[in-house]
Parts: C-alpha cells; sequence; structure tokens
C-alpha cells in the first residue's frame, strides 16, 4: 500500500475545477515531486480555514485516511482573520487548533509538516510587497517551535520570490487576465490571492527546493531543482 502525503490548507493550494482555469492550487503541482510509493491526498479546500476544517469534518476525513508512514502538511492562517464565525479564529485558537491536528495525527503514526500561507501580491507605492495576514503566521511558527514539528516558512519563501519579481513581473504568477485571455473570465481578472499555473509550479518549486535543502522529507523524491 502507497504512503499518503495528505494536505490540508485553502484556496491557494485547492485542486482547481476546470471552470476556474488557469487557476491552479500550488499542491497540484507537488505530485510529481513524489518519492515513489507515496500518493497525494489534496484536502485543501477554497475558503478553508483551521476552525472550518476541524468544524466541518474534513479533518476527520484526513485523519481516517492516516496511517503509519502517512505525512500531513498542514497550511493555514490565510482565511483566519475573517469576521465570520464559520472561519475565524482568534491567534490563540489558531494555535490550538494546530496543536490540535498534529497532536490528533502523531497519535496515527502520521507525522506532520506546518507551513505559514504563501503572501498575496501587494505592493506598496515604492514596489515594497506588504505582508496581509498579520499575526498568524508568527503562530505557525510558534506552533511548530513548540511542538518540534517539520516547519516551512512558505510566507518567507514567497515573499522573497515575488520581491525579486518585483511589482509587474509577478502578475503572470496570479490570476491576472485581460478580457478575452480566457473564455472563464471574458471580462478579464485582476486577482492577487490566487494563482496561475506558472505561480503555482513556482511556488511548489520553491517547497521543494527548500525541502531537499534543509528537511530531506521522504515523501520528496527525485534530482535536485
Amino acid at each position: 500500500m502507497s504512503d499518503r502525503l495528505i494536505f490540508f490548507g485553502d484556496s491557494t493550494a485547492a485542486a482547481k475545477d476546470v471552470s476556474a482555469r488557469p487557476e491552479t492550487g500550488w499542491a497540484e503541482c507537488l505530485e510529481k515531486h513524489l518519492s515513489p510509493g507515496f500518493t497525494l491526498v489534496n484536502l485543501a479546500v477554497n475558503g478553508m480555514s483551521s476552525k472550518k476544517c476541524l468544524s466541518s469534518g474534513l479533518f476527520d476525513k484526513g485523519l481516517d485516511m492516516a496511517m503509519p508512514g502517512s505525512w500531513c502538511i498542514i497550511e493555514f492562517g490565510h482565511n483566519e482573520y475573517k469576521p465570520d464565525g464559520e472561519r475565524h479564529s482568534s491567534p490563540d485558537e489558531f494555535f490550538n487548533n494546530l496543536v490540535f491536528m498534529v497532536e490528533s495525527l502523531s497519535r496515527r503514526n502520521c507525522q506532520s509538516v506546518l507551513l505559514t500561507p504563501i503572501v498575496r501580491r501587494r505592493f506598496s507605492v515604492d514596489g515594497r510587497l506588504i505582508g496581509t495576514h498579520g499575526c498568524y503566521p508568527d503562530v505557525t511558527r510558534r506552533a511548530a517551535a513548540a511542538f518540534m514539528t517539520g516547519f516551512v516558512d512558505m510566507e518567507l519563501l514567497t515573499a522573497s520570490y515575488f520581491s525579486r519579481l518585483g511589482p509587474e513581473r509577478s502578475k503572470a504568477c496570479f490570476m491576472h487576465l485581460a478580457p478575452g485571455d480566457s473564455p472563464n473570465y471574458p471580462n478579464g481578472v485582476e486577482d492577487d490571492t490566487h494563482l496561475s499555473g506558472e505561480g503555482a509550479e513556482a511556488v511548489a518549486s520553491l517547497f521543494v527546493s527548500h525541502v531537499k535543502k534543509n528537511l530531506m522529507l521522504p515523501f520528496i523524491g527525485g534530482m535536485m531543482l
């Protein structure tokens, strides 16, 4: 039986329907990088937060799939601040949610990797990338340090990458389409949160390169990028 890489996250990682293309979740691009014997179970969902993941039963679904040898990626923090009661978590609640997930998976002998959320494409007038996630990435960093679980700082990696590209070149990595570019968006779209195919590939490559250089996690295989 194949080992599983279970991915919990939000719309930046979720698999997209054909009607949403070219929007692409970056977890979609991970499968080709997996080590032999691993299969990807992408449970990232549009609009998901840690609180909603727990209350909706989605986490239980993933937990039921976990087995010894499985790994789990948990990437939240993108929607925690939103005011609706279904998704909003205070920083303390977010910390507790992450701890609950990691400990529940550990009891199934499934190891976890916590990720901070990827950045939005938001630049100041002088061309500096602006953070939009408040204190929530720091909560993830604190949870990973406290429980000595695997950790990848996707906020830092993506901020560095998109800052190097700058305001104009980074548009190609997000859903910036002119009218007529795609039949799915006849009037065009300017979306600085969700990734294009190019952006999803870039983010996945950042993750894979970091894992190979720093963590040597067993679910990532192949040659160094």
